[in-house]
């Protein structure tokens, strides 16, 4: 019987060359061994944002979630999924709860910044900017968000 480590080992090198369907099906037949890994759960709900497979990844991100509720990784790429699939409404609920969890994750801050855009309201949008680049000056998506909020307001 192959190890659960192996077929993770070949999983990381399909996905580190691109080949994100091969690293899906070796992290899937991990998961088959032990579902609730949650690093295996993890990579494969990154894989499948990567090939546009959005309404699995909510799949493995609800998995994840069943695991740590609390977790503002998977909170904001479940965010972001919901954003990529033009539901922004639900993608909010997830950036705000990210920023229960952790209020000074610079990545919450910026995304619920661009979300605020997305519904215009540019000028609402600077204070999440501010507190992104206040935690992580060197934040190349808040410093843009920033620009384009000062310019549309």
């Amino acid at each position: 019987m192959i190890k659960s480590e192996t077929i993770l080992e070949k999983a990381l090198n399909e996905y580190k060359a691109k080949n994100f369907d091969d690293a899906f099906l070796h992290i899937d037949n991990v998961l088959e061994m032990n579902s609730r890994i949650n690093d295996e759960l993890v990579r494969n709900g990154m894989i499948l944002i990567n090939l546009d497979r959005f309404e699995e990844a909510l799949t493995y991100l609800d998995k994840m979630l069943e695991i740590n509720s609390e977790d503002s990784h998977i909170l904001l790429s479940k965010g972001l999924v919901y954003e990529l699939l033009g539901k922004g409404g639900e993608s909010s609920v997830f950036y705000e709860k990210a920023l229960r969890f952790e209020e000074d994750n610079f990545e919450s801050l910026r995304n619920i910044g661009f979300h605020i855009m997305q519904l215009g309201g540019f000028q609402n949008a600077i204070p999440f900017f501010e507190r992104s680049l206040k935690i992580n000056p060197n934040d190349e998506g808040a410093k843009m968000g920033m620009k384009i909020a000062n310019e549309k307001s």
